[in-house]
C-alpha cells in the first residue's frame, strides 16, 4: 500500500513529460518507447499486456520497471535527464527484491493473480520469465487437460489450461 501511495504522489507531483526513459543498458529510450502520458502507457510500448512491475532504487525517485515474474529490467523512468550509462546501470543493480521475491513472494503472487485474472499468463511467457520449471506434467482432471509446472525455488506450482495460467498453489 505504501508503494501505491508513494507512486501516486510521485506521478501526480510531476508532469509526466518531465520523466526521462532509459533502457537498462544506460541508453535513452527511443521517442516511440517513451511515448505516453503516464507509466501505464509507457509500459504498453514494451509489452501490449503490461506484464511488468516496478521497484524503486534507494535514494532516488526513479522507477525501475521489470518483466513480471523476473528480475529482468525493461526500463527506468527518472526525473533526471542526464544520467550516465553507469548511473542507470547502478540504479538498476541497487534494487532490493525483498518484497517481490522475499520470504512470502508477495509481489510475485500479486503478479500471478493479475496474469490469471487478465488471462495473459501464457506458459511461454512464464518459462521465459521464470526459467525452466523443476517439473512439468500434463494430466486430465474432470475431462480438462491441465498442465502444471513446479518452481521449487519459489515454492510454487503453477496450473495451466490451454497454455494459459489458471491458478497456483504454495508448496
Amino acid at each position: 500500500m505504501r508503494k501505491i501511495l508513494y507512486t501516486t504522489t510521485l506521478i501526480s507531483g510531476f508532469c509526466f513529460s518531465q520523466f526521462t526513459c532509459y533502457l537498462p543498458t544506460g541508453e535513452k529510450c527511443t521517442a516511440e518507447q517513451s511515448k505516453g502520458r503516464n507509466l501505464s502507457e509507457v509500459m504498453l510500448n514494451f509489452d501490449k499486456y503490461e506484464r511488468m512491475y516496478f521497484e524503486f532504487p534507494k535514494k532516488t525517485t526513479d522507477f525501475v520497471v521489470f518483466k513480471s515474474l523476473s528480475k529482468i529490467p525493461v526500463f527506468l523512468l527518472s526525473t533526471k535527464n542526464d544520467y550516465t550509462k553507469e548511473e542507470v546501470q547502478k540504479n538498476v543493480e541497487e534494487i532490493d527484491f525483498t518484497y517481490y521475491f522475499g520470504q512470502y513472494n508477495s509481489g510475485l503472487k500479486m503478479n500471478l493473480d493479475k496474469l490469471i485474472e487478465e488471462k495473459t499468463g501464457t506458459d511461454i511467457f512464464v518459462t521465459d520469465s521464470m526459467d525452466s520449471p523443476n517439473e512439468s506434467k500434463e494430466m486430465n482432471i474432470k475431462g480438462k487437460k491441465l498442465r502444471y509446472m513446479t518452481y521449487s525455488k519459489y515454492g510454487l506450482k503453477l496450473w495451466f489450461e490451454d497454455s494459459i495460467l489458471v491458478g497456483y498453489e504454495q508448496l
